[in-house]
């Protein structure tokens, strides 16, 4: 059996028999990160003996906490997302309609929105099941298990949004094609099939939390979840937004403007989380795993790059060619290595899309659609850090 040796990041095999007299021992209980196992009269667990991963004290006791008082620390994320709600159908979609039925987008800009629309419409579920399914079960701390019981709603939220989005257009037929395009498009399958190849390595049943091979999963599941949530989406906002400027889809570009602030919340956890497990297991992060972590970044640029020549295959969006975006593409990735420590990956040194920043960092002003206040957090605003 593995134990987890917390001072020195190691395993060690324990045998069920003693070898001196081979009498049977009772096995140690194998601890895990699910939640279920209960101690009855058991100590109250103490803030220094919990951990993000690895930790065997009782995860269904939110209290004492571990990690409140630091920044961007799960329980004040969680806190703050509690004043974040709204709901896609608050949004009007009027002049999209209108915009839609009348024909004011060309047709690579209506090219674009549906590629969009399809990809994003399912997406928000491979990430909800990762968390679910995946991450969930391995993550020790109650406050880090209780900020993505909240992000589980909000990737909800999210794809109730994106088919707000479809029906209000009329882009749900009788067929329901737009909704399976994950499958059928290639260049969407292939981003889909990617993310999914991350879940179910971590939910294979061989996979024992708190294993050598747990904690390497996890770590890559973490990296790609980053990914996905911070260049992936991040993206794929930019094409609606880069619409919005041009004065096309405004409604569209509010929805996802309020997406927009949960994504980045939910990138700011999973980069504490994994700068967490450095902290905590210093060992678990090394040359090998940064090697990892930049193939993980590359494979992931290398996908979007297809999708890009899918959705823009002939231009025809004002202030989106398709070299520009896939070097914006790229810019971000750079970015995304520094958060992790990691050196970029791509030459590419400024940002060939600064607008994007307005809409990043934009916050209680109102937005240059001209459409309303978008600040939704109650008494303050959302900080939009990337």
């Amino acid at each position: 059996m593995l134990n987890f040796d917390d001072s020195s990041s190691s395993y060690s095999s324990d045998s069920s028999y003693s070898s001196a007299s081979k009498s049977p021992k009772r096995a140690k209980k194998q601890p895990s990160a699910t939640g279920l196992e209960f101690n009855r009269g058991g100590k109250q667990p103490l803030s220094y003996d919990i951990k993000i991963i690895n930790g065997q004290t009782d995860q269904n006791q939110l209290i004492p906490f571990k990690y409140n008082g630091q920044p961007q620390a799960p329980w004040q994320r969680y806190l703050d997302s509690l004043q974040n709600n709204w709901h896609p159908v608050e949004i009007s979609m009027s002049q999209d309609i209108a915009a839609w039925k009348q024909d004011h987008l060309n047709e690579a800009e209506k090219h674009l929105v549906m590629w969009n629309l399809g990809y994003l419409v399912s997406a928000d579920s491979l990430v909800a099941n990762n968390v679910i399914l995946g991450i969930y079960e391995h993550i020790t701390s109650p406050e880090a298990r209780q900020y993505y019981a909240r992000q589980i709603f909000e990737e909800a939220l999210h794809t109730h949004s994106y088919q707000h989005i479809i029906e209000s257009l009329g882009l749900d037929g009788e067929d329901h094609a737009m909704f399976n395009k994950y499958r059928t498009i290639d260049s969407i399958a292939d981003k889909a099939e990617w993310n999914l190849d991350f879940t179910k390595a971590l939910t294979d049943q061989a996979v024992i939390p708190g294993s050598i091979d747990a904690n390497r999963l996890l770590i890559e599941d973490l990296v790609a979840f980053l990914v996905f949530e911070g260049l992936y989406f991040w993206c794929a906002f930019a094409h609606i937004f880069c619409l919005a400027r041009n004065g096309k889809m405004v409604n569209t570009a509010e929805q996802y403007q309020y997406i927009m602030r949960d994504e980045n919340q939910h990138f700011q956890h999973a980069l504490w989380m994994l700068n967490q497990i450095k902290k905590e297991y210093p060992k678990l992060w090394n040359a090998k795993t940064e090697q990892r972590a930049r193939a993980i970044i590359n494979e992931a640029v290398e996908l979007e790059r297809a999708y890009a020549i899918d959705c823009m295959p002939d231009g025809g969006v004002s202030g989106l060619p398709v070299k520009t975006y896939i070097q914006y593409v790229e810019y971000i990735a750079n970015v995304r290595c520094v958060q992790l420590g990691l050196k970029p990956l791509f030459k590419v040194s400024e940002d060939p899309m600064p607008w994007m920043d307005e809409m990043v960092n934009i916050r209680k002003e109102k937005n240059f659609f001209e459409t309303r206040v978008t600040d939704y957090r109650a008494g303050g605003s959302l900080e939009g850090t990337w």
